[in-house]
Protein backbone atom coordinates (compact mmCIF):
# COMPACT_ATOMS: atom_id res chain seq x y z
CA UNK A 1 0.00 0.00 0.00
CA UNK A 2 2.93 2.12 0.78
CA UNK A 3 4.36 1.70 -2.72
CA UNK A 4 1.35 2.51 -4.37
CA UNK A 5 0.75 5.50 -2.36
CA UNK A 6 4.29 6.48 -3.04
CA UNK A 7 3.65 5.76 -6.60
CA UNK A 8 0.60 7.91 -7.13
CA UNK A 9 2.26 10.77 -5.75
CA UNK A 10 5.25 10.51 -8.19
CA UNK A 11 3.39 10.30 -10.74
CA UNK A 12 1.24 13.71 -9.62
CA UNK A 13 4.50 15.65 -10.05
CA UNK A 14 5.27 15.54 -13.86
CA UNK A 15 1.15 15.97 -14.45
CA UNK A 16 1.43 19.16 -12.76
CA UNK A 17 4.74 19.86 -14.17
CA UNK A 18 3.11 19.98 -17.95
CA UNK A 19 -0.15 21.59 -16.57
CA UNK A 20 1.88 24.81 -15.51
CA UNK A 21 3.98 24.72 -18.82
CA UNK A 22 0.69 24.94 -20.51
CA UNK A 23 -1.25 27.33 -18.18
CA UNK A 24 2.02 29.26 -18.62
CA UNK A 25 2.14 28.96 -22.52
CA UNK A 26 -1.83 30.43 -22.40
CA UNK A 27 -0.82 33.20 -20.69
CA UNK A 28 1.48 34.15 -22.57
CA UNK A 29 -0.63 33.71 -26.12
CA UNK A 30 -3.38 36.10 -24.58
CA UNK A 31 -2.70 38.99 -26.66
CA UNK A 32 -1.84 42.31 -24.69
CA UNK A 33 0.92 43.57 -22.49
CA UNK A 34 0.55 43.33 -18.58
CA UNK A 35 2.64 46.42 -18.05
CA UNK A 36 0.25 48.43 -20.29
CA UNK A 37 -2.26 46.67 -18.47
CA UNK A 38 -0.87 47.72 -14.38
CA UNK A 39 0.12 51.78 -16.03
CA UNK A 40 -2.97 52.34 -18.63
CA UNK A 41 -3.29 53.44 -21.71
CA UNK A 42 -1.63 56.53 -21.08
CA UNK A 43 1.49 55.03 -19.86
CA UNK A 44 4.85 56.45 -21.44
CA UNK A 45 6.95 53.77 -23.51
CA UNK A 46 9.63 54.70 -20.63
CA UNK A 47 7.64 53.73 -17.86
CA UNK A 48 5.89 50.42 -19.71
CA UNK A 49 9.62 49.37 -20.00
CA UNK A 50 10.70 50.14 -16.33
CA UNK A 51 7.78 48.20 -15.20
CA UNK A 52 8.51 45.27 -18.03
CA UNK A 53 12.36 44.78 -16.65
CA UNK A 54 10.67 44.93 -12.85
CA UNK A 55 8.67 42.02 -13.20
CA UNK A 56 10.83 40.26 -15.75
CA UNK A 57 8.94 39.93 -18.83
CA UNK A 58 12.25 41.42 -20.46
CA UNK A 59 13.84 38.31 -20.04
CA UNK A 60 13.70 34.68 -22.30
CA UNK A 61 10.26 32.35 -21.83
CA UNK A 62 12.09 29.91 -20.41
CA UNK A 63 13.55 32.12 -17.86
CA UNK A 64 10.03 33.68 -16.86
CA UNK A 65 8.94 30.31 -16.29
CA UNK A 66 11.89 29.32 -13.81
CA UNK A 67 11.59 32.30 -11.89
CA UNK A 68 7.65 32.18 -11.73
CA UNK A 69 8.21 28.19 -10.83
CA UNK A 70 10.62 29.12 -8.29
CA UNK A 71 8.69 31.34 -6.62
CA UNK A 72 5.46 29.50 -6.72
CA UNK A 73 6.84 26.53 -5.24
CA UNK A 74 7.75 29.11 -2.45
CA UNK A 75 4.35 30.05 -2.15
CA UNK A 76 4.27 33.17 -3.70
CA UNK A 77 2.13 33.55 -6.18
CA UNK A 78 2.75 36.86 -7.76
CA UNK A 79 0.10 40.20 -7.15
CA UNK A 80 -3.24 40.81 -8.17
CA UNK A 81 -3.13 43.25 -11.71
CA UNK A 82 -6.59 44.10 -10.93
CA UNK A 83 -6.81 44.59 -7.06
CA UNK A 84 -3.18 44.93 -6.32
CA UNK A 85 -2.83 42.20 -3.70
CA UNK A 86 -0.64 39.12 -3.49
CA UNK A 87 -2.82 36.21 -5.50
CA UNK A 88 -2.54 34.08 -2.16
CA UNK A 89 -4.12 36.58 0.13
CA UNK A 90 -7.08 36.15 -2.35
CA UNK A 91 -6.76 32.38 -2.85
CA UNK A 92 -6.64 30.93 0.11
CA UNK A 93 -9.69 32.27 1.74
CA UNK A 94 -11.77 31.03 -1.43
CA UNK A 95 -9.74 27.47 -1.13
CA UNK A 96 -10.65 26.79 2.06
CA UNK A 97 -14.28 27.11 1.22
CA UNK A 98 -13.41 24.70 -1.65
CA UNK A 99 -12.17 22.16 0.95
CA UNK A 100 -15.79 22.91 2.96
CA UNK A 101 -17.39 22.19 -0.19
CA UNK A 102 -15.68 19.28 -1.17
CA UNK A 103 -15.76 18.02 2.37
CA UNK A 104 -19.74 18.41 2.07
CA UNK A 105 -20.21 17.19 -1.32
CA UNK A 106 -17.68 13.85 -0.34
CA UNK A 107 -20.65 12.75 2.58
CA UNK A 108 -23.40 12.91 0.04
CA UNK A 109 -21.59 11.03 -2.63
CA UNK A 110 -21.04 8.26 0.09
CA UNK A 111 -23.90 8.33 1.52
CA UNK A 112 -26.44 8.25 -1.72
CA UNK A 113 -24.36 6.79 -3.83
CA UNK A 114 -23.91 3.56 -1.83
CA UNK A 115 -27.02 3.74 -0.35
CA UNK A 116 -28.97 3.72 -3.49
CA UNK A 117 -26.62 1.44 -5.03
CA UNK A 118 -26.91 -0.95 -2.14
CA UNK A 119 -30.83 -1.19 -1.80
CA UNK A 120 -31.18 -1.48 -5.33
CA UNK A 121 -28.63 -4.11 -5.78
CA UNK A 122 -30.69 -6.30 -2.78
CA UNK A 123 -34.19 -5.37 -4.47
CA UNK A 124 -33.59 -5.74 -8.51
CA UNK A 125 -36.68 -5.20 -10.50
CA UNK A 126 -38.57 -3.53 -7.39
CA UNK A 127 -40.28 -0.15 -7.67
CA UNK A 128 -37.28 1.58 -5.96
CA UNK A 129 -34.81 -0.28 -8.15
CA UNK A 130 -36.95 0.74 -11.63
CA UNK A 131 -37.36 4.47 -10.44
CA UNK A 132 -33.41 5.10 -8.94
CA UNK A 133 -31.90 4.13 -11.35
CA UNK A 134 -33.85 5.84 -14.04
CA UNK A 135 -33.00 8.98 -11.45
CA UNK A 136 -29.41 8.40 -11.79
CA UNK A 137 -29.29 7.56 -15.14
CA UNK A 138 -30.84 11.07 -15.75
CA UNK A 139 -29.15 12.97 -12.97
CA UNK A 140 -25.64 11.46 -14.68
CA UNK A 141 -26.15 12.48 -17.78
CA UNK A 142 -27.45 16.57 -17.06
CA UNK A 143 -24.59 18.89 -16.37
CA UNK A 144 -24.11 20.38 -12.91
CA UNK A 145 -24.88 23.98 -13.90
CA UNK A 146 -28.25 23.15 -15.44
CA UNK A 147 -29.35 20.98 -12.24
CA UNK A 148 -27.90 24.13 -10.23
CA UNK A 149 -30.46 26.54 -11.80
CA UNK A 150 -33.49 24.10 -11.45
CA UNK A 151 -32.71 23.11 -7.58
CA UNK A 152 -32.06 27.05 -7.13
CA UNK A 153 -35.35 27.91 -8.97
CA UNK A 154 -37.51 25.02 -7.18
CA UNK A 155 -36.11 24.90 -3.76
CA UNK A 156 -34.62 28.48 -3.51
CA UNK A 157 -37.13 30.57 -5.37
CA UNK A 158 -40.16 29.00 -5.77
CA UNK A 159 -40.17 27.06 -2.10
CA UNK A 160 -38.08 29.21 -0.32
CA UNK A 161 -36.37 26.24 1.70
CA UNK A 162 -32.27 26.80 0.98
CA UNK A 163 -30.95 30.35 0.31
CA UNK A 164 -29.62 30.62 -2.97
CA UNK A 165 -26.28 32.53 -2.63
CA UNK A 166 -23.74 33.37 0.21
CA UNK A 167 -22.33 31.17 2.72
CA UNK A 168 -24.18 32.82 5.97
CA UNK A 169 -26.91 34.97 6.36
CA UNK A 170 -26.46 38.75 5.93
CA UNK A 171 -29.35 39.21 8.29
CA UNK A 172 -27.77 36.97 11.69
CA UNK A 173 -26.19 38.58 14.22
CA UNK A 174 -23.13 35.90 13.96
CA UNK A 175 -22.08 32.86 11.65
CA UNK A 176 -23.19 29.98 12.66
CA UNK A 177 -22.13 26.10 11.86
CA UNK A 178 -26.16 25.65 11.27
CA UNK A 179 -26.28 28.80 8.85
CA UNK A 180 -23.13 27.79 7.36
CA UNK A 181 -24.77 23.91 6.76
CA UNK A 182 -28.22 25.82 5.44
CA UNK A 183 -26.43 27.48 3.19
CA UNK A 184 -24.51 24.92 1.97
CA UNK A 185 -27.09 22.34 1.16
CA UNK A 186 -27.57 23.12 -2.27
CA UNK A 187 -24.18 23.44 -3.91
CA UNK A 188 -23.52 20.73 -2.28
CA UNK A 189 -25.93 18.60 -4.02
CA UNK A 190 -25.06 20.44 -7.29
CA UNK A 191 -21.48 19.26 -7.01
CA UNK A 192 -22.45 15.81 -5.89
CA UNK A 193 -25.25 14.65 -8.05
CA UNK A 194 -23.40 13.45 -10.92
CA UNK A 195 -21.17 11.57 -9.11
CA UNK A 196 -23.72 10.16 -6.95
CA UNK A 197 -25.15 8.55 -8.90
CA UNK A 198 -22.28 7.27 -11.16
CA UNK A 199 -21.36 5.64 -7.62
CA UNK A 200 -25.15 3.97 -7.41
CA UNK A 201 -25.07 2.57 -10.56
CA UNK A 202 -21.54 1.12 -10.02
CA UNK A 203 -22.23 -0.02 -6.55
CA UNK A 204 -25.26 -1.86 -7.57
CA UNK A 205 -23.44 -3.72 -10.32
CA UNK A 206 -20.83 -4.65 -8.28
CA UNK A 207 -23.42 -5.95 -5.96
CA UNK A 208 -25.69 -7.86 -8.17
CA UNK A 209 -21.96 -9.50 -9.55
CA UNK A 210 -20.94 -10.52 -6.37
CA UNK A 211 -24.62 -12.06 -4.82
CA UNK A 212 -24.28 -13.75 -8.07
CA UNK A 213 -20.81 -15.61 -7.70
CA UNK A 214 -21.34 -19.82 -7.05
CA UNK A 215 -20.10 -19.51 -2.98
CA UNK A 216 -23.42 -17.09 -2.71
CA UNK A 217 -25.76 -19.00 -4.66
CA UNK A 218 -24.65 -22.40 -3.06
CA UNK A 219 -25.31 -20.43 0.70
CA UNK A 220 -29.02 -20.54 -0.26
CA UNK A 221 -30.15 -23.70 -0.44
CA UNK A 222 -28.80 -23.76 3.65
CA UNK A 223 -31.44 -21.13 4.52
CA UNK A 224 -29.07 -18.47 4.11
CA UNK A 225 -31.36 -15.45 2.73
CA UNK A 226 -30.42 -13.28 -0.41
CA UNK A 227 -30.64 -10.25 1.31
CA UNK A 228 -28.42 -10.75 4.06
CA UNK A 229 -24.52 -10.95 3.65
CA UNK A 230 -23.55 -13.83 6.17
CA UNK A 231 -25.64 -17.06 7.53
CA UNK A 232 -24.79 -20.06 9.70
CA UNK A 233 -23.19 -23.00 8.03
CA UNK A 234 -22.91 -24.97 11.00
Amino acid sequence: MLKFLVYRVATIVPVLFGVSVVVFLMMKLIPGDPAEAILGPAATTEKIEMVRKSLGLDQPFYVQYVRWLWKVVQGDFGTSIAVNVPVAQLVWPKFWNTVLLTAGSLVICIVIGLGVGIVSGTRQYSWFDRISMSLTLIVANTPAFWLGLILMVVLALYLGWFPATGMYSMRASEKTFGDLIHHMVLPAITTASVSAAIIARLVRSSFLDVIRKHYITALRPRGCPSATSSCATG
